[in-house]
């Protein structure tokens, strides 16, 4: 029975110290990821967005940025951030991936994904426009069957 109670102390102790760590690399990877300055820069920008067509808001700016601050800022969501991560991730792979982050690729990468992302979909997006006409005529052509099927009663 003393062995018994000794491995579930072991294991019990062993998971909590795991989820520690777990939660230790996964803040560490915010901090690599500069995620307090992103949300930061989020809410500026979305502040800036939603007041610049409202002048009469302006006054109330500082009303939105302590309510932001409030519930919307790195530090009112680090938490759930961090379950979110150690969610997805083991403690190794959120240490792989902060590591990564830490290095000079790492801070490139992270630098520069966001904008190829975007450059990215705004090429699929001129590849579907320059293609559309294809994409018409098939659309016209498949019709066309359906309807010669519908005539013959062929289903």
């Amino acid at each position: 029975m003393k062995t018994v109670l000794v491995l579930i102390i072991s294991l019990t102790l062993t998971n909590s110290l795991y989820a520690t760590n777990a939660e230790m690399q996964a803040e560490r990877l915010l901090e690599s990821l500069s995620m307090e300055m992103a949300f930061k820069g989020v809410i500026a920008e979305k502040l800036d967005f939603a007041l610049a067509n409202k002048p009469e808001m302006q006054r109330m700016r500082p009303i939105f940025e302590e309510y932001f601050e409030k519930y919307m800022s790195f530090q009112s969501l680090k938490p759930e951030l961090i379950a979110m991560y150690t969610q997805a991730f083991t403690a190794d792979e959120l240490k792989i991936i902060a590591d990564f982050y830490g290095t000079k690729a790492g801070q490139k990468s992270r630098e520069l994904i966001p904008e190829l992302i975007q450059k990215s979909s705004e090429l699929a997006a001129q590849r579907i426009e320059e293609n559309r006409e294809e994409l018409v005529d098939r659309i016209v052509d498949e019709k066309i069957r359906e309807s010669e099927r519908d005539e013959s009663g062929n289903y």
